[in-house]
């Protein structure tokens, strides 16, 4: 009786442990989705800003929020979808971002070293610091200040957005 029980709890924890990890977020995952979804939630839940930032920006029609202490900011459409999101090593006004970050790359990486993971950079026209890496869903672009990775903003394509949208429907 005892074996049997042990092997239903011994069961249930695989599940639990199996399941939580079949479901583990990227970054890249994150946006398109709604403000109040689960991932979404799950992720603000786990930061650690007592007093989170809110504006809203009429003319872009963009609610923002930032999460300082956890080296984050986030913007929503006026769909109230994340179309923007965007993670700071330590500096600025923030402190460091601690979780994932796109394609697992690291603080203070190397221009080289970060291709290494990702593939060659485009060029930006705006700034010689940004290097650019667009999919058909969403576009990265990679600030490095002093040769090193410093900051990173992903900006989700409108294709990705009315798939994302069109899930939920």
């Amino acid at each position: 009786m005892i074996s049997i029980q042990r092997f239903k709890i011994h069961t249930i924890f695989i599940l639990v442990m199996s399941s939580s990890i079949a479901f583990a977020q990227t970054p890249e995952d994150y946006l398109g989705l709604p403000y109040n979804s689960v991932e979404l939630s799950d992720l603000r839940n786990a930061f650690t800003t007592q007093n989170e930032i809110e504006s809203f920006l009429p003319y872009q029609k963009v609610y923002k929020i930032d999460y300082q202490d956890d080296g984050v900011y986030m913007e929503y459409n006026s769909d109230v979808a994340l179309y923007r999101i965007a993670f700071f090593d330590t500096g600025y006004t923030y402190k460091a971002y601690k979780q994932t970050l796109p394609f697992n790359v690291k603080w203070n990486m190397t221009l080289a070293e970060v291709e290494k993971i990702t593939g060659l950079l485009d060029f930006t026209r705006q700034n010689i610091f940004i290097r650019n890496f667009s999919t058909e869903d969403y576009s990265i672009d990679f600030y490095f200040t002093e040769g090193r990775l410093h900051h990173i903003k992903m900006t989700s394509t409108l294709k990705r957005l009315k798939k994302q949208s069109s899930i939920g429907s």
